[in-house]
């Protein structure tokens, strides 16, 4: 049985996907080149029948959503995160990233759900 939870830091990245709470969040240290930057998130479902019309060529739904700043108190710290919700249908695999829009791809991962 696949884990329900999967965490991951690298390469200054810190993935957080939940399977049962239906939600990712990523964080890493914020760096000014990180400005205007996004992370992509592309759901693979088990079932294609499981997307909209408009995504079925892509096999995926799109889940990109742009970084934002933020301070925690506790340490006072700032980070860099995406945070959403994930759909409700049975996920094959999950591919997400952090790039900048027309430019350069920072970071990427795939992680295949059910292994």
């Amino acid at each position: 049985m696949a884990p329900s939870h999967r965490n991951s830091h690298e390469k200054g990245y810190e993935i957080k996907i939940d399977l049962i709470d239906n939600y990712y969040k990523i964080t890493k240290d914020y760096k000014l080149e990180d400005d205007g930057s996004m992370f992509f998130f592309h759901v693979f479902p088990e079932d294609l029948d499981n997307l909209p019309k408009n995504r079925k060529k892509y096999k995926f739904s799109n889940s990109d959503v742009k970084g934002e700043k933020q301070v925690t108190f506790k340490d006072k710290d700032t980070f860099y995160f995406g945070k959403k919700q994930l759909p409700d249908y049975k996920i094959k695999s999950i591919h997400f990233g952090h790039f900048q829009p027309k430019g350069e791809k920072y970071y990427e991962k795939r992680i295949m759900v059910n292994e």
